[in-house]
């Protein structure tokens, strides 16, 4: 089982000089947001965040992941969760799949 802070080498969808997929826990919760269609607005209210905090966090997590929109952040995070749980994704849930 692959971890989000040990991705797999060779990940294609990472270009050259983008950072490795170590992501912190906030980072996870954020992408999570993001993969589930949450706006930066809802997302602040979520977290408990200013919006314009959001968005810079957005920002951020968009540079570490090696993409430059929502929906290539979407992607490759839904493509993380997908390696981590080996093959199977529940958008919404921030733990392993339940048996």
């Amino acid at each position: 089982m692959q971890s989000l802070v040990d991705p797999s080498p060779g990940v294609a969808e990472r270009p050259a000089q983008a950072p490795r997929h170590a992501l912190t826990p906030a980072q996870c919760r954020l992408a999570e947001h993001l993969a589930s269609g949450l706006t930066n607005r809802q997302i602040a209210q979520a977290l408990g965040r200013s919006e314009k905090t959001v968005r810079n966090q957005v920002t951020a997590l968009y540079a570490r992941l090696g993409v430059r929109n929502r929906a290539g952040a979407a992607a490759v995070w839904v493509g993380l969760r997908i390696r981590e749980q080996g093959g199977g994704v529940q958008i919404g849930t921030f733990g392993p799949l339940a048996e």
